[in-house]
């Protein structure tokens, strides 16, 4: 709240930001992570979402989790993010598009990171989740975006999935 409201803060809004600064600083803090079985049995699960500009506003929102997921289920968030997308887009399907490329290159990231760490090359698989049935249908089938570059966007989400660097994409919630 208060990094959105930055360039109108007034004196209450500083105050409370010094208060929750103070009680963050005072309360205790533990991760905790859940082991997981073999992790080069493990896949990287990613869901992403955004959203249209809020009214008065040009900038979308978007965010990804990614979470390292072994083959009972056991999951661990390694990231996760929220920002504003940095392009001025022209529709909820380019957002839902800029926030999935953005994720599965990330999860790309992390999985050769990890496959580094292991010793072992293209084990971990990466199954990507969606909530915009548009999106996930223009992936599965010929359909061209008529915004040019929204194809671009989709087209290098397919190149992944046919390099298979990316297992699937799945729409949850629609």
């Amino acid at each position: 709240m208060a990094s959105q409201n930055i360039e109108e803060a007034t004196v209450s809004d500083v105050m409370q930001a010094t208060k929750v600064l103070r009680r963050l600083k005072n309360a205790p803090v533990t991760i905790k992570f859940v082991p997981l079985k073999d992790i080069k049995k493990c896949k990287l699960v990613v869901y992403c979402d955004a959203s249209n500009p809020k009214k008065g506003e040009v900038t979308s929102q978007e965010g990804h989790f990614i979470f390292l997921v072994d083959e009972l289920g056991n999951a661990n968030i390694i990231r996760w993010s929220s920002k504003k997308i940095t392009r001025v887009v022209s529709s909820t399907l380019a957002a839902e598009s800029l926030a999935c490329l953005t994720a599965v290159e990330t999860a790309f990231y992390y999985k050769e990171i990890i496959e580094r760490i292991i010793g072992v090359k293209d084990v971990l698989k990466i199954v990507c989740f969606s909530d915009n049935r548009s999106l996930v249908e223009h992936l599965d089938s010929s359909k061209k975006a008529l915004d040019f570059r929204l194809r671009i966007d989709i087209a290098r989400i397919k190149e992944m999935i046919d390099d298979k660097e990316l297992q699937s994409t799945a729409c949850v919630m629609c």
